[in-house]
């Protein structure tokens, strides 16, 4: 059938024209049969072009008949007569077509059927591996189906072989007589063909099969061809082969073998009898606890599997595995199992040996593993030897000559080959030096020499320096002693060392310029805000209650600027990690308690409830770093809570202990916590208008120098959780030095040392305004000038003075006057850990600017208190 719809169609119109035309020539003057040469036209389009066409051929064929051959002729006649005509020819028409169409499609669905048939029988052909063929009893031509030609080894787009050439070339010679005697038996009595036999593959191996063909014939009788099947049955072959080897070196075992000779059940579940020939337990009885009695509980899965497929594959049973001896010592035995069939089949018993084979094992194991080792240091020698970046050489004798090299020994020297060249020869600018010498001197000594910076000219490199070690190899009876040497040229590393010595000291240079810089910084900054605190704690006795409101706000302005200050000199320290670690063990208590009394003001005043569950616990930290990361986190908690409170306490999650910071404040949107640790940034929120924007980064920063994890977790408007990773450490018996808290009102003589005379003239006013006597001066001899005979009680004094005078200097020149437990403050804007170390040692305590009033009498009172002196 024509595909294309245009070329169908310009058929049909073609066959339409041609049956007109051949109407008219075959009845020119004849009305009657009208459509006459349309009807044997209409099954040529159905057939050819299919129903589409056929039914435009109908139309157009009943029109045309009406038009030319009935009257009246070459116009269209509607009348009873013409109508019943084409309508008559339009029906039969139509049942000819759909006839034809009915007989298409069932054909076509027979010839699927077919081809379905076909695939379906290759398909069971290939998957039971069973070929075909055909033979033609006359001829004897042969042909095969492609699972024959897999068979039999031949390429399936070849034409199969004859009759004669199959026997010359596939079937195996000691076959191929017996096979072509029972084939012409067959043919000649016109039975069934049957035979067993062995063909060759074209790669020379060679296949057992089974072929089984039966013969038909036409309907006189006579024969006319064999239909018939291969079947590889190698494998069956093979294990018959085998069975029957097996059974016969069995008999021979139980006969002359001293080995383990056993009988088990048909799967396997009992042992019905076992000689075990002293090597393993015997078993007398049947018994079905063998498998434990015999085999170790991790070999059992290996000996059971395969069990499991002799059983299956009905063959022998054949494996090496550990067994429990009659000692009850771990042992190896080879068993070998073959199984008795009876007529159908099926497996009736097991007879098997097992033998010793303890002693091999153990020396295959030893030979397998010096091997690996042997192997391994070889080739681990070769590849270092191969691809050292170093110079690796061997030479023999006084004459130092060379007997092996490496490839960067020969790319170093500059040249191709030089085993058999002495060392003379190969480095001529060393001819007579003290290399050489040494190399003669190793040699007769045996006294390693450890190259470092030697220079060593090579060619082209006049100025090399070398490192490396040579040494005298074992020697060998009646040979020539060796040297080995191992040299690298390190010019290079030199020329790095230098620059990196050089940088390292600018390095070191640079950090102590910048530690002056933070320590003057520090000093100069917070001298007039120490000042103005001072002033500020002194208006407070002086205004009234109309200006107290605003000396509060002032006082809350030098509060936020002092913090400003500390923040931005803590940043600058850490990043120019000048702060130094001081690690020991503490109870959490010791800092958690005065930080939570410290802020419980603020919160009180807020309306908040500030609750710390102290827990017994101690910690492994700096304790200084670790309460100034504490203390940012109630500052912030309590600062941006405005109702519920606020809760501190120590716990436990995913493994580690925390110090956790609730809050019940304003929170922070998850996405946003990142940027709240980055400096200088303030959330876009007005409630977060307070703060310098430091000290998260600051706590990010010094969580870092102490190796801890900080955690939070925050929900805008219910809260924030913000938490430090607490190390656990070990109980103290030393306590860490608590905060001081006035406890007496006593007038006392007080030394004052400050050279800046702002600050100087604060001090003074806001301590005799509270009673006290004070002797002030800029330095420690016009003090000593001032004190005369007046004893102070405590002195006090600036770190930092002119002309390079210290406040320690000052404290030691006073103590020398009053005595050495005389009390002693240190003021000094340096935070320097090192410092206050150094001080505390001495009985100085250590104030950092600024500082106000109250908090400076706190100290003072609590150092020259009773109990202290």
């Amino acid at each position: 059938m024509t595909k294309q719809p245009a070329a169908r169609y310009f058929a049909m119109a073609c066959a339409l024209t041609f049956a007109t035309i051949l109407r008219g020539l075959l009845l020119p003057s004849e009305d009657g049969l009208p459509f006459l040469t349309y009807y044997p036209t209409l099954i040529i389009v159905a057939i050819i072009s299919g129903v589409g066409p056929s039914l435009v051929f109908i139309g157009l064929s009943a029109a045309a008949g009406n038009y030319f051959f009935l009257p009246p002729h070459e116009q269209l006649s509607f009348g009873s007569t013409e109508s019943i005509a084409c309508a008559t020819y339009a029906l039969f028409s139509g049942l000819i077509v759909w006839g034809i169409s009915a007989y298409q499609q069932r054909i076509g669905r027979q010839a699927a059927l077919l081809s379905q048939t076909t695939d379906t029988l290759t398909k069971a052909q290939q998957i039971a591996q069973l070929g075909s063929f055909e033979c033609d009893a006359q001829s004897q031509t042969i042909t095969w189906s492609e699972e024959e030609y897999r068979i039999y080894g031949l390429d399936s787009t070849s034409p199969a072989p004859s009759y004669r050439d199959m026997l010359a070339r596939c079937i195996h010679r000691d076959d191929a007589a017996h096979l072509d005697q029972v084939f012409t038996q067959a043919i000649q009595t016109s039975s069934v063909y049957e035979l067993e036999h062995r063909i060759v593959r074209p790669d020379g191996s060679i296949r057992w099969v089974y072929d089984r063909a039966h013969p038909y014939f036409d309907d006189r009788g006579q024969l006319l061809r064999y239909i018939g099947t291969t079947l590889d049955v190698t494998d069956r072959i093979k294990a018959e082969a085998a069975l029957r080897d097996s059974e016969e070196r069995f008999r021979a075992l139980l006969t002359a073998s001293t080995n383990v000779v056993y009988r088990m059940s048909p799967d396997w579940s009992e042992v019905h009898i076992l000689s075990g020939q002293e090597f393993i337990p015997d078993t007398v009885k049947h018994s079905r606890n063998w498998l434990n009695k015999y085999i170790p509980p991790e070999d059992q899965p290996p000996v059971l599997m395969a069990i499991n497929k002799a059983i299956e594959d009905r063959n022998i049973f054949e494996l090496e595995h550990r067994v429990i001896r009659a000692d009850g010592s771990l042992g190896w035995t080879s068993s070998r199992a073959i199984p008795i069939l009876d007529d159908k089949g099926t497996i009736t018993e097991w007879f098997g040996t097992a033998t010793d084979i303890t002693v091999r094992k153990r020396a295959e194991v030893a030979v397998i593993e010096a091997e690996r080792q042997q192997r391994h240091h070889r080739e681990f020698l070769e590849c270092v030897i191969a691809n050292a970046g170093s110079c690796i050489s061997v030479v023999k004798g006084r004459e130092l000559r060379y007997t092996m090299t490496n490839p960067q020994f020969l790319l170093t020297t500059n040249t191709e080959n030089i085993v058999g060249r002495t060392y003379r020869e190969v480095f001529q600018e060393a001819a007579g030096t003290g290399a050489e010498a040494r190399l003669l001197q190793v040699l007769a000594t045996g006294e390693p020499w450890h190259v470092e910076s030697y220079p060593g000219p090579i060619p082209g490199k006049p100025d090399a320096i070398w490192q490396g070690r040579i040494v005298r190899l074992p020697e060998i009876e009646g040979e020539e002693p060796c040297l080995l040497a191992v040299t690298w040229e390190i010019s290079a590393i030199k020329k790095v060392e230098n620059a990196l010595r050089d940088a390292r000291n600018e390095a070191q240079s640079a950090n102590l310029a910048k530690s002056r810089f933070l320590a003057a910084a520090s000093h100069d900054l917070r001298q007039p805000l120490s000042a103005l605190s001072i002033y500020a704690s002194t208006l407070q006795h002086h205004v009234g209650p109309d200006g107290r409101a605003m000396l509060s706000n002032l006082g809350k302005c030098v509060e936020s600027l002092s913090e400003l200050l500390s923040d931005l000199l803590d940043l600058s320290k850490l990043e120019a990690k000048v702060v130094t670690v001081n690690v020991q063990d503490f109870a959490l208590e010791e800092i958690l308690k005065p930080l939570a009394a410290a802020h419980s003001q603020e919160a009180n005043l807020k309306g908040l409830r500030l609750r710390c569950r102290a827990t017994p616990c101690y910690v492994r930290s700096d304790p200084v770093l670790l309460r100034r990361i504490i203390a940012n986190f109630l500052a912030n908690a309590v600062r941006y809570t405005e109702r519920g409170g606020v809760l501190v306490g120590c716990r436990r999650h995913a493994g580690k202990r925390w110090l956790e910071v609730w809050d019940t404040g304003i929170g922070i949107p998850p996405d946003k916590i990142p940027e709240a640790f980055v400096e200088f940034t303030q959330l876009d929120d007005q409630a977060r208008t307070r703060g310098s924007g430091l000290g998260l980064a600051i706590v990010a920063r010094m969580a870092k120098l102490l190796d801890l994890e900080v955690r939070v977790a925050s929900r805008p408007g219910k809260g924030s959780l913000f938490a430090i990773e607490l190390p656990a450490g070990q109980a103290s018996a030393v306590p860490l030095v608590s905060e001081y808290h006035p406890i007496n009102e006593r007038s006392l003589c007080i030394a004052l040392v400050e050279d800046n005379m702002d600050v100087r003239e604060a001090l003074v006013l806001g301590l005799q305004n509270l009673g006290h006597r004070v002797h002030a001066a800029a330095s420690g001899p016009a003090l000593l000038e001032k004190l005369d005979s007046d004893l102070p009680d405590i002195v006090i004094s600036d770190y930092r003075l002119s002309h390079g005078e210290t406040g320690f200097n000052v404290i030691e020149r006073v103590r020398q006057l009053a005595g050495d437990e005389l009390p002693a403050l240190l003021i000094t804007g340096d935070t320097d850990p090192a410092l206050v170390s150094s001080m505390t040692a001495r009985g100085i305590v250590v104030l950092h600017k600024p500082i106000d009033l109250e908090t400076l009498m706190a100290y003072v009172e609590d150092a020259t208190a009773p109990d202290m002196a």
